[in-house]
């Protein structure tokens, strides 16, 4: 049972769970041992699963993305298939304070395991990912992600 006042302005009431599902979102990564945290409804979160492609994308893929405004940062990634189990991690885009260089994932067969793959739009995407990512003179960083975003 929750007990809490309902006004007309923003209520926040943290995470809820209702009939034993957790309504919260985040994607928590370690960029080049530096930790990051967007977490909803602060930051914009999403996830969107695409079972039919189109001419610029493939089918069955998944995207995840967050950003902060204060300051801006982003982490956006896509992985192949829309199911529980061991994805191949497709691309994966990040900038993130202090960063002044574009980079590219470092291995071409990065895993994202996904633990939770809820139907849109009221279920959840949850999973996890390690790999390294390099800059345009070949310097290599490593990154870490957890992430658990509703399903759009």
């Amino acid at each position: 049972t929750i007990n809490n006042a309902i006004g007309g302005n923003t209520n926040n009431l943290g995470s809820v769970q209702v009939c034993g599902v957790s309504t919260q979102q985040y994607i928590n990564f370690i960029f080049n041992g530096s930790s990051y945290s967007f977490n909803a409804p602060a930051d914009s979160l999403r996830g969107f699963s695409n079972v039919f492609g189109s001419y610029t994308n493939p089918s069955n893929y998944t995207s995840v993305s967050g950003r902060t405004n204060n300051p801006y940062q982003y982490i956006n990634f896509n992985f192949q298939k829309t199911t529980i189990g061991n994805n191949a991690l497709l691309n994966l885009g990040l900038l993130v304070q202090g960063q002044t260089d574009s980079l590219q994932l470092s291995q071409p067969n990065s895993i994202v395991t996904v633990t939770e793959f809820g139907v849109a739009p009221s279920g959840f995407i949850k999973g996890s990912f390690n790999t390294t990512l390099t800059n345009s003179i070949g310097i290599v960083y490593p990154i870490q992600c957890t992430f658990r975003v509703r399903n759009n």
